[in-house]
């Protein structure tokens, strides 16, 4: 999960969504939308524009969703499958797949970096 400005952003990999919660004045939460990615979602992370970035364990592809909600795929086929997390520094994805998993080509724990050119969203909670 990823916290950006009022909204608790969700990977539910069970159901293969991204939730969007917004965080009231007292913590509570509310769910705003629910995003289908129709696939295992894993990773999540969000830029200072607030575009959330967040991958699909057994797709090679990075994903987003814009602050007006809509998706887009980048660095479609790119990536190497499955993938487990992401993470986020400066200006750059890394996204890492998961490790004990290797789909024959030896690239079982192998780290991708995706330059975005944006940088990533405050870490709340970090001092």
């Amino acid at each position: 999960c990823r916290v950006f400005e009022d909204y608790l952003y969700v990977c539910n990999s069970w159901s293969g969504q991204v939730i969007k919660f917004n965080i009231t004045s007292s913590g509570e939460l509310e769910e705003v939308t629910r995003y289908s990615a129709n696939e295992t979602t894993m990773g999540i992370e969000v830029d200072q524009n607030g575009t959330v970035y967040y991958d699909r364990y057994w797709t090679p592809s990075l994903y987003s969703i814009d602050s007006d909600g809509n998706e887009k795929v980048l660095f479609e086929s790119q990536l190497v499958s499955p993938m487990r997390y992401l993470c986020y520094y400066g200006k750059t994805i890394y996204a890492v797949q998961n490790e004990g998993v290797d789909s024959g080509g030896g690239n079982s724990g192998a780290v991708i970096k995706m330059y975005v050119g944006i940088k990533q969203a405050p870490n709340y909670g970090k001092n």
